[in-house]
Order: C-alpha cells, then structure tokens, then sequence
C-alpha cells in the first residue's frame, strides 16, 4: 500500500500504481524496500504535519 499511494500521489492512475508497486515490492531486495519504506513513509509524515499547520493557522 505504501509504494502505491505513493505512485497514486505522483499521477499515476490507481490500477496502474498497484500493479506496479506489487512487482516492484517482489522484485527488489528487503534493504531497498526498507529504504524506500521508511522514506516514504517519513514523507507521508511531512506531509500531514504540513496540512496540520496550515489549518491551525488559519
């Protein structure tokens, strides 16, 4: 689910995303997937504490 909000958020269409994300998790070695893991998931948290600022400030 990460690899595919992830590809969803960047414009690909979701059918799309999840196929690909589901042979590019299989395909790729468990450090790189860690890797991509925790940057995504550090970015989703970016992401949020941002929305979450913008709507205490208003």
């Amino acid at each position: 689910m990460l690899i595919s909000d992830w590809l969803i958020f960047l414009g690909v269409d979701r059918k799309t995303a999840v196929s690909d994300a589901c042979r590019m998790e299989h395909a790729m070695s468990e450090k790189s997937f860690s890797a991509i893991k925790s940057h995504i998931e550090n970015w989703k948290h970016d992401i949020y504490m941002k929305k979450d600022k913008k709507s205490v400030q208003i």
